[in-house]
């Protein structure tokens, strides 16, 4: 064997060898970036069963440095494809006749499987370390790495890396509404390979026509009284919203998660702006409509939040579903005579600045 092929050999071994807690999963983890990195075109079919074994996807990747993809995803419940495309300039996506389109990062690709991630960034990693260890996948032996992610820890990932190849070929995923992870297995995996350029052109229909999001039609009418809800906080206080309302001209209630990235810009704002008019009377409370206790504590404490939050998820959540919010952020203003004066699906800054003026606060 020669110089070059014992290095690979000893790096696929040290992180196979690797047993153990925090500190060594990061380091299989850590080794397994440094493998990846230096892939430059990658295919694979990665088959998808829910938490009840059945298959509901497959997905067939085909990837090219720097921002190169090529996603063709099967639904095996309903038959229908979904086509996604980066071409280095746009990414597309088509499905069931429709497409949308927004600008591809210049020195990234975005679509890429659990494992494979550090082709976007060896360095941007979403994940806290909690155990490594030995282990058989599908009947091969495998290093299970086993993390949850930094802004959402309740959800727990498992990374399956193969014995022989050091690369991934499986995961696993625990979330809190699961009795048992889901389960998706990386098969046919094709490392460094030629792929025609035409793979990654988008060749839209001719009947094609644009994606409309559907984010307002459930949303409540301005002029609708606002349903009262009661609620406990994050902090253990039950709210409501006459409550919160008594003796103030106006209620600001946004919905948000923590995974958001309008609502990660939008909050700090939202603190800002409830901070200096609350003196005018502007009551401010936050709905979170995904993310357990713990999860939002830590990201609360990350981006210095202290604005009052409301947990509104898993079965018994129902303020999301009775304000009709489809996507986040959602914001609501309501009136001191309980009905909703304003409603903006996302952070209208100017709209909301005018929709409080109208109320008396400015």
């Amino acid at each position: 064997m020669c110089l070059e092929g014992v290095v690979a050999f000893l790096a696929v071994y040290s992180l196979l060898a690797q047993t153990g807690g925090p500190k060594e999963a990061e380091l299989a983890y850590r080794e397994l970036c440094a493998r990846v990195a230096k892939i430059k075109t990658l295919q694979l079919t990665a088959t998808a069963a829910g938490a009840t074994g059945n298959v509901r996807s497959v997905n067939l990747y085909e990837i090219q440095r720097p921002n190169l993809s090529r996603v063709t995803t099967t639904f095996t419940k309903t038959k229908s494809t979904l086509l996604t495309v980066g071409d280095g300039t746009t990414e597309w996506v088509l499905s069931e006749g429709t497409y949308s389109k927004h600008p591809a990062g210049p020195n990234k690709v975005s679509n890429v499987p659990d494992g494979f991630e550090q082709m976007l960034s060896p360095e941007d990693i979403p994940y806290e370390f909690l155990s490594c260890a030995n282990v058989t996948f599908n009947g091969q032996p495998a290093t299970i790495i086993n993390v949850q992610y930094k802004e959402a820890r309740d959800i727990k990932i498992g990374l399956f890396i193969s014995k022989s190849s050091g690369l991934p070929i499986g995961r696993s995923l625990l979330a809190p509404k699961f009795k048992n992870p889901a389960i998706t297995t990386y098969s046919d995996i094709v490392v460094d390979a030629p792929i025609l350029s035409s793979e990654f052109v988008m060749t839209l229909p001719a009947d094609a026509k644009p994606f409309v999001m559907d984010t307002t039609s459930k949303l409540l009418k301005v002029g609708t009284i606002a349903p009262n809800f009661v609620a406990t906080s994050l902090s253990g206080q039950k709210v409501d919203l006459k409550t919160l309302l008594a003796g103030k001209k106006a209620a600001w209630i946004n919905f948000w998660f923590c995974g958001c990235p309008p609502c990660r810009q939008e909050l700090p704002i939202l603190q800002s702006e409830f901070h200096r008019l609350k003196s005018q009377g502007l009551q401010v409370i936050t709905i979170n409509v995904q993310d357990s206790p713990a999860d939002i504590r830590a990201f609360n404490k990350k981006y210095n939040l202290t604005l009052p939050v409301i947990p509104d998820v898993g079965v018994k959540a129902s303020i999301g579903n009775a304000f009709g919010v489809m996507a986040c952020p959602t914001n609501y203003i309501v009136g001191p005579d309980g009905k909703v004066a304003a409603v903006f699906a996302g952070y209208d800054k100017d709209g909301i600045a005018n929709a409080l003026k109208s109320l008396g606060i400015q």
